[in-house]
């Protein structure tokens, strides 16, 4: 009836203009109000153009408040045509009508405080839904700058509690958003700042709960905690989650505690990066599960299946540190349960990603346990992620892929069938390099390389020795332009190690000197990172390749030198491998230490290596016991009874001959006439001459009969059918014994 009657009354003819604008500005909010229950779209666009004119008439410089009314009422028109057709078009032309309103009240006008709140708060979504279209930093930018400008005119205000709390809200909203572009730290903790002070204030919209608000608290905390605060922000997140669970009841909101309890589990594996580790990754299993007994595979697939993620990746790190393969069985169970409920055909690409996780799984399992088996589990799941993630479709991915894949090859290739799987191995590697340049992606590329390296060692080992250990070579060197000292100090020793093994090995082949010199070199590159108080095993490890080098340039020139110098790398090695903390590695030490000390009595002729030497062989034999290493505790005993014999012809002969006496004795524990005959007969005829020795020495004949029963016990071996000419001289030797002893009346 009013639309009739304004219409009708805009057919007669007014005696002044500000009649007919008026009832044209009359009609146009009728038709606006009457839009807001029915035929939307026809009179939200009736009161476009009625009010599209009429503010020809109504300027602001001479009707201010008027075509701030008539501006405000014609944005709305245009924001509600927005959600028909033309959106961004209407949106606009809604924000140039509110900015029009604002217009008014920047010059000093005084407007209805509602309206200007309203105006503001209407630009601000206008914003935001622009953000969402087009330009999303800058409008949302917009967004702030309209909410800031309503909390200015609103925040000292006793009224508008709850228009204040939406502002704040939003605020925090908006910075989160932007948080995810630019600016990450700050725009968080601004985020922050106003979530903080729109709970504060008490009074919340109906559509927005306390609950709700602390825990969009509880993310802002929990994202701030990858940058800044891990412990204090970490916990603070999980008391605000743990808060909002005393209204999200899993008997009344079970989508929301599952969501909860989610967010606690991913809040304890941050806290467990700093602290507590074991005890707040097992909070996390228990918040995860809690979340899974409530979600589930139908309806709600997407959380149900990230839930499970998070829970393998825990069970994952919980393996690492208690280096329990039972905590790599349950990852893999978590994994292989989102593979049975999302299958290749439904989500490829989860499928894909799942697949690369428990390859990660089998691949650390494997230095656990049951290596090869391992091995071949983790390039199955590596080759399977690889159906999805190709060059084309996810190069980085491809190239990560077949940077695993070779690794494990090389790994396999240690183990099993050497040469196939170092082929598949650098074949693996070569196609990450497509991908991991050195100039696109340096830090992959020198990962690849450096296995690549690797790999060409131990290809080295059975085919094409010399060309494989240069290729190697290469390979390390390339690494090296990436891990330099400076930068990457831990790689940069990583890697020095690895080209030393080349160069050992590529001297097995040419320039022997030349190249043992060039692994000593490597080795003392690796040491300026691998420092007995930074890298205390690796640094023993390399003293000990350091050792082992210089016995084998021992053998080729200044063989004192070499000797000593591998004495030192040996004894350096010991500062680390103690008796209590790496009891086989000590025992090897001292064995080395024992053959090095030998070499140096005979090289020096100084009776006080041999000593030494015996004092080491001793110290191995503590580990090196006749029941745990029955052969490594022969040979030592039978080094032990070579060094007595030498120490005999010093000062304390009778005392040496007897520990070279039982020294034999104990080697023969192992070394018997039935497995291994001609070591037995060589320690018999060594018996027979200490016991000769002693009978002398002691003035006891009764060591002759020992001597002859040593002599019996060599013949065993040196039989006159296998070894006519020993037998004989054994024999004459015995014989002239006998002949002596009864010239001296002894027999």
């Amino acid at each position: 009836l009013s639309i009739e009657a304004f219409t009708s009354a805009l057919k007669s003819t007014f005696a002044e203009e500000y009649q007919y604008r008026m009832v044209q500005e009359y009609l146009g909010f009728t038709h606006f109000y009457l839009g807001q229950s029915e035929n939307q779209q026809y009179n939200f666009n009736q009161a476009v153009t009625l009010l599209t004119e009429t503010l020809q008439y109504y300027t602001k410089q001479l009707h201010p408040k008027a075509h701030a009314l008539i501006n405000f009422i014609l944005g709305n028109s245009y924001y509600e045509l927005a959600e028909f057709d033309n959106k961004a078009f209407h949106l606009k032309q809604a924000l140039h009508a509110f900015e029009e309103t604002l217009a008014v009240y920047s010059k000093k006008r005084s407007l209805p405080e509602l309206l200007i709140l309203r105006t503001q708060l209407r630009i601000a979504e206008i914003y935001k839904q622009l953000a969402v279209m087009e330009n999303g930093i800058f409008n949302y930018q917009q967004v702030i700058n309209a909410f800031q400008g309503a909390w200015e005119f609103v925040h000292k205000k006793p009224d508008f509690q709850t228009e204040k709390s939406i502002i704040l809200t939003e605020l925090g909203s908006a910075y989160e958003i932007m948080a995810e572009s630019e600016n990450r730290r700050e725009n968080l903790r601004k985020a922050l700042d106003y979530y903080c002070k729109a709970l504060e204030n008490k009074v919340l919209p109906t559509a927005l709960r306390f609950e709700v608000l602390q825990q969009k608290l509880g993310d802002i905390y929990y994202q701030l905690s990858g940058m800044e605060k891990k412990a204090e922000n970490s916990r603070k997140a999980i008391e605000l989650y743990q808060l909002a669970l005393k209204t999200y009841l899993k008997e009344s909101m079970p989508f929301e505690y599952a969501t909860t309890q989610n967010k606690i589990g991913l809040a304890y594996c941050s806290l467990a990066e700093v602290e507590s580790k074991i005890e707040n990754y097992h909070q996390a299993i228990q918040a995860f599960q809690n979340g899974l007994n409530m979600y589930t595979h139908e309806q709600h697939p997407r959380e149900y299946a990230d839930t499970l993620n998070h829970l393998g990746n825990v069970y994952q790190q919980m393996a690492k540190l208690e280096t329990n393969p039972d905590d790599y069985q349950q990852a893999i169970s978590v994994y292989q349960k989102i593979l049975d409920t999302f299958p290749k055909s439904s989500d490829p690409q989860r499928y894909a990603a799942v697949q690369t996780l428990l390859g990660d799984v089998y691949r650390s399992l494997a230095e656990s346990e049951n290596k090869p088996a391992h091995y071949k589990s983790a390039i199955e799941c590596y080759r399977e992620s690889l159906t999805q993630n190709t060059m084309a479709k996810s190069p980085m991915e491809y190239a990560a892929l077949q940077q695993s894949l070779g690794i494990m090859y090389c790994l396999l290739a240690k183990l099993d069938d050497k040469a196939v799987n170092c082929k598949k191995s650098i074949e693996s590697l070569e196609q990450a390099l497509t991908i991991q340049t050195f100039e696109a992606f340096p830090m992959q590329f020198a990962t690849s390389r450096h296995w690549l390296g690797k790999t060409y060692t131990l290809l080295a080992e059975v085919e094409s020795k010399t060309a494989n250990c240069k290729m190697a070579l290469t390979s390390f060197q390339n690494a090296l332009r990436v891990r330099t000292i400076d930068l990457f100090p831990l790689l940069y020793g990583e890697t020095r190690k690895n080209e030393s093994l080349a160069y050992l090995l590529l001297s097995e082949s040419e320039d022997k000197i030349a190249n043992l010199k060039k692994a000593l070199h490597s080795l003392a590159e690796s040491l300026k990172f691998f420092s007995p108080k930074q890298e205390p095993e690796s640094f023993a490890r390399i003293q000990m390749d350091t050792g082992n080098i210089h016995l084998k340039l021992a053998e080729l020139e200044a063989k004192s030198l070499h000797l000593k110098q591998a004495v030192a790398a040996f004894e350096n090695a010991l500062q680390i491998f103690t008796k209590s903390d790496f009891a086989q590695d000590y025992a090897m030490i001292q064995n080395l230490l024992g053959n090095t000390y030998t070499q140096l009595a005979e090289e020096d002729k100084d009776s006080a290596f041999y000593q030494k030497a015996a004092d080491a062989y001793q110290s191995a034999l503590q580990l090196k016991t006749m029941d745990s290493f029955p052969m490594d505790y022969a040979m030592i005993q039978n080094s032990l009874g070579n060094i007595y014999q030498f120490l005999a012809q010093g000062k304390v002969k009778t005392i040496n001959l007897k520990n070279a006496y039982d020294a034999y004795q104990a080697a023969l524990d192992v070394y018997t006439l039935e497995r291994f005959p001609m070591l037995y007969a060589i320690l018999q005829l060594n018996l027979q001459t200490l016991a000769r020795d002693l009978a002398e020495a002691e003035a006891k004949p009764e060591w002759y009969t020992s001597a002859f029963k040593a002599y019996d016990e060599a013949l065993k071996v040196y039989t006159q059918d296998k070894y006519p000419e020993k037998y004989a001289a054994l024999k004459k030797e015995a014989k002239q014994l006998v002949l002596d002893l009864q010239a001296r009346k002894l027999l």
